[in-house]
């Protein structure tokens, strides 16, 4: 898959394109300051090279998908632990 940083804008965020020949996802992540920590709040919107019967399905694996990595950044990022 090829990753390309689009906008790069620190400290407030990062964009990406992520495109693989048949599925492309464009990334936004957008950081807050808020009292005591950082707010991260990731957007994605695919386009998917799928049959349109079975982007559903797929758009649920993905949305599962960045459920679960948010979740392990967010765990890592608390307990103040390396990544791995």
């Amino acid at each position: 898959m090829d990753h390309r940083c689009v906008a790069w804008s620190p400290p407030a965020g990062i964009e990406w394109l992520e495109d693989d020949g048949t599925d492309t996802f464009e990334v936004t992540y957008k950081l807050k300051e808020v009292d005591g920590g950082t707010r991260v709040t990731q957007t994605s919107n695919a386009t998917l090279g799928a049959a349109k019967l079975l982007q559903p399905i797929f758009r649920a694996g993905i949305g599962a998908d960045i459920a679960h990595q948010l979740r392990d950044l967010k765990a890592l990022l608390e307990s103040g632990g390396a990544a791995r």
